[in-house]
């Protein structure tokens, strides 16, 4: 009976010293791979019990093993239990659960499945922050043009102070942004092309018209050009540097994300009828450049002639001035 337990005793010996060095082999194996995540399953299983069964022994199992082996399948349940639970919950809840949870599972935040939930989190909020900032937006602008525009004139600087804020939430750079001029010539040549087509058009329909070719005086100017360009540039930066930039983060495809922000801008422009409906075509092409070539100088700079072409090819009797909002109604000839 000694000689019995003796050789089941040095057996287990055995059997756990070779299961050590196969544990010890397996985190230089892991350490050589690289810093990957490991499983949770096989993050508790190293953690928990010694490696895999290796041994048929009854008594070694029993003794040695099976306890080893239920902490971790306790561990692993338990472990499991709270990352699906944490997937179900709205993030700020998620983020609360899954902290509570490194007190049962100490090891959780090593494991692989702790990594993707928490970068599927992160991706719901950036989601999340997204849609508040082209709802947010669209109610500012809105609340400008319809309330504040005449009562408050200053309020343009809630835009401004909102635009800021999103860019530095967002962690924007200059590149993502569109604010960039390392690919100013392929934007250049591409809005050309497709916006030239536009301007092409709108001249013919001036010229159908009989519109006057005198231009006047102070719309030729270079500090009424100035300042119209830096008017572009704001829209542009409301069109694509934010809207367009954030439903692509959505997950929106371009040219859906292009309609979406276009919708927004034509509906800025109400209730004008000559812009409303050429804000959405000239907004749906430009946001759609925008998300082939990061870059609103361009589209800045065709913006501005598109504007003087629409004011020059219908009758100010249509346009009124190209005013919107109750700008539109109050216009004077």
């Amino acid at each position: 009976m000694t000689c019995i337990s003796g050789s089941c005793a040095s057996y287990a010996s055995r059997s756990l010293v070779t299961t050590k060095h196969a544990s010890n082999a397996d985190r230089v194996g892991n350490e050589e791979r690289g810093s990957r995540p490991k499983s949770l399953k096989s993050k508790i299983r190293t953690n928990g019990a010694p490696g895999e069964i290796r041994t048929p022994d009854p008594l070694v199992r029993s003794q040695m093993l099976y306890p080893a082996e239920l902490r971790a399948h306790d561990a692993y349940s338990t472990a499991n239990l709270t990352l699906n639970i944490a997937r179900a919950l709205p993030p700020p809840h998620a983020e609360s659960a899954l902290e509570r949870s490194l007190v049962y599972a100490p090891g959780l935040h090593e494991t692989r499945e702790w990594a993707d939930l928490r970068a599927a989190r992160c991706r719901a909020m950036k989601r999340f922050k997204s849609i508040v900032d082209v709802i947010g937006i669209t109610a500012l602008l809105e609340l400008y043009i319809w309330r504040w525009q005449a009562s408050a004139p200053r309020a343009w600087i809630a835009i401004a102070v909102w635009l800021a804020a999103s860019f530095v939430i967002h962690r924007d750079t200059p590149k993502t942004l569109g604010w960039r001029v390392d690919n100013l010539w392929a934007a250049t040549r591409r809005a050309g092309i497709v916006l030239g087509s536009y301007a092409i058009a709108l001249i013919a329909i001036g010229l159908a018209r009989g519109a006057a070719t005198r231009i006047p005086q102070n719309h030729g100017s270079i500090a009424h050009l100035g300042r119209y360009f830096a008017f572009c540039i704001f829209q542009q930066v409301v069109l694509n540097s934010l809207m367009t930039n954030h439903l692509l983060e959505l997950g929106s495809r371009p040219w859906l994300a292009a309609a979406i922000a276009s919708t927004i801008f034509a509906a800025a422009h109400w209730p004008n009828p000559v812009l409303v409906p050429l804000t959405f075509v000239g907004g749906t092409t430009m946001a759609w450049l925008f998300a082939r070539e990061r870059n609103i100088l361009p589209l800045a700079a065709l913006q501005v002639i598109l504007s003087l072409l629409v004011w020059w090819a219908f009758p100010i009797a249509w346009h009124h001035g190209l005013r919107v909002g109750p700008g539109y109604h109050t216009f004077a000839r």
